[in-house]
């Protein structure tokens, strides 16, 4: 099998690797497979897929001209329509789709599809068909969240013919049901609370003790030895000089968190426990209306927030492992990524879009050493119009042993370079 290639580069930096093609991403995910990835990466196997597709919205998709961007990504555009209609854009969506599962960790894995309302509800079908082996019932279970994420706000007036559109959709699947996500937390001080919480809904025997004289409708939230330690705490706050409890907390035992108080509301008869402040809050729910989807900032068009990319590669890879993603536009996905501390392999169609990752990554991490990946080039191949032929003269010229079989073997033999 062949590629076209009209450039390639990538990027090393200590044991991360990066590289980024300029290349149709389905004609190089077909060739993509366990010994190609790790001599890309250094993995065999991807374990965090990002990618932000067309939405099939039927609109032509165009940044604006603006003066303060740089003008080589001026009237950068592409079309969202599919000339087949929605069957069209399915097929377009399962073709690459099924690759990239084919690509996933299978005990770590997970893909993550960024859609909105036009498509959002086909593709999650077709990616429970994909992950279920043919069994939709199935697939399902691999289904992680549908997570909602903020968009710009819309600017309808009186008379708009429909509401405004608020957020889009990611659907989230892991390749084993068995994989758990990272924790993550946002950015959002919470003020030191006393809470009334205290109990839960199932019932547990062991945990349905009498705490304080107070005896609980189901069972408590912590053991009687943690309770116990809980009262002990406030009884000794009460005997010291403080008369905050936040102080106390923060002098005796160094904002620990896990050091909590229980006492006796005294007006209502109600067992209450002391929540420690926080600068930092853990994300618990599929709702993220805390970051946008998208950075005005960035001149390319519908370009991804680093904040929705750095959440999403925190909550699904750790340090060290392998993202990907096979719709990369100017690179948000590589350079959360760098950042992070993971490597990443992707690719694009668009030279202009190559250009803007090249230029972002420059700027955001001055140490990485980017060179070009050097790719061989022979005038006499260019002749060479029989695509079997070509790949073999590759392979000879390279010094290797080509196969003389006339059929597909979902290898790559050469690299047909544009002029």
């Amino acid at each position: 099998m062949l590629l076209s290639f009209s450039e390639t580069f990538g990027m090393k930096n200590n044991s991360f690797k990066f590289q980024l093609a300029k290349v149709e991403n389905l004609e190089w995910l077909s060739t993509l497979n366990s010994h190609t990835l790790k001599k890309h990466t250094g993995k065999e196997y991807i374990q965090f897929i990002y990618i932000d597709p067309p939405f099939n919205t039927l609109r032509e998709q165009k940044k604006v001209q603006d003066n303060s961007w740089d003008s080589k990504v001026q009237n950068l555009e592409y079309y969202d329509s599919y000339g087949e209609g929605l069957s069209g854009y399915i097929e377009f969506m399962k073709m690459r789709l099924e690759h990239m599962y084919r690509l996933l960790d299978p005990k770590k894995g997970f893909l993550c599809v960024h859609l909105d309302y036009n498509s959002v509800h086909y593709i999650k079908k077709t990616l429970d068909y994909i992950f279920g082996g043919g069994n939709l019932d199935r697939g399902r279970k691999h289904l992680v969240n549908e997570i909602i994420v903020s968009r710009t706000r819309g600017k309808n007036s009186g008379g708009a013919k429909q509401l405004n559109i608020e957020f889009d959709t990611l659907l989230l699947y892991k390749k084993s049901r068995d994989m758990k996500l990272n924790k993550i937390y946002c950015e959002k001080k919470q003020k030191a609370q006393w809470r009334t919480d205290c109990e839960r809904d199932h019932k547990r025997p062991s945990m349905e003790y009498t705490l304080l004289g107070v005896k609980p409708k189901n069972r408590w939230q912590w053991s009687e030895e943690t309770a116990l330690q809980y009262v002990n705490n406030y009884e000794l706050f009460k005997k010291s000089e403080y008369s905050d409890i936040e102080k106390y907390w923060i002098k005796v035992k160094n904002k620990d968190r896990s050091f909590r108080f229980i006492r006796k509301n005294e007006k209502t008869g109600n067992l209450e426990w002391w929540k420690p402040p926080s600068d930092k809050t853990q994300v618990k729910h599929n709702v993220w209306f805390d970051i946008k989807a998208y950075d005005s900032s960035i001149p390319y068009p519908t370009a991804k927030h680093t904040d929705l990319l750095d959440r999403l590669i925190e909550m699904c890879s750790k340090e060290g492992d392998l993202v990907a993603d096979f719709f990369c536009g100017c690179g948000v996905t590589m350079k959360s990524s760098i950042m992070k501390n993971r490597s990443f392999i992707g690719c694009d169609g668009q030279s202009k879009a190559i250009e803007q990752v090249k230029d972002g990554i420059s700027k955001i991490k001055k140490d990485v050493n980017l060179e070009e990946i050097e790719v061989f080039k022979s005038p006499e191949l260019d002749k060479i119009t029989d695509n079997h032929k070509f790949a073999r003269e590759c392979v000879l010229m390279s010094e290797g042993v080509p196969s003389y079989r006339d059929s597909g073997d979902m290898s790559v033999d050469g690299i047909r370079c544009s002029s």
